[in-house]
């Protein structure tokens, strides 16, 4: 489901017609300050899970970055990582939507597989934004942000 419109995750009405799997971490991922959310598909089993988003500043995708990586959080699956980070580069500079970032699961992680790693990636965000403040102030720090 693609949405250009602001959304207020935690109390306004979602976008029609998104999928209900992708819900929890569209909201985790914009619960993290300088991220947005713009388009999601779980796979409906078929399809590897997919959210797109932008970034406005380094912090936040260091956060996306530590919860993907298996040293802190998101586990292998057969031998290999679940979740893959892209970066995406249109042409289209002037409307500021020249860089969009994607994770999805990998092609054989579909269906209720894909669903339960999105679940595990929703529950490392949160903890990272809930029990390791600390942490997210030493990372403003080191990249030079101000609250």
């Amino acid at each position: 489901m693609r949405s250009d419109k602001k959304i207020d995750w935690e109390h306004g009405e979602l976008p029609k017609g998104m999928d209900p799997q992708c819900v929890p971490l569209c909201r985790a991922l914009n619960r993290l300050d300088g991220i947005t959310t713009t388009e999601s598909c779980c796979g409906h089993g078929k399809s590897p899970f997919h959210i797109w988003f932008r970034a406005r500043n380094i912090p936040s995708l260091f956060v996306v970055g530590r919860v993907l990586s298996h040293n802190y959080g998101t586990p292998f699956y057969k031998g290999h990582r679940v979740w893959t980070g892209t970066i995406s580069i249109n042409d289209m500079l002037h409307d500021q939507a020249g860089v969009r970032f994607l994770l999805s699961t990998r092609d054989d992680i579909r269906g209720r597989l894909a669903y339960r790693y999105a679940e595990r990636l929703v529950q490392d965000i949160h903890w990272y934004l809930d029990k390791s403040i600390t942490g997210i102030k030493s990372h403003m720090d080191y990249f030079n942000v101000r609250e």
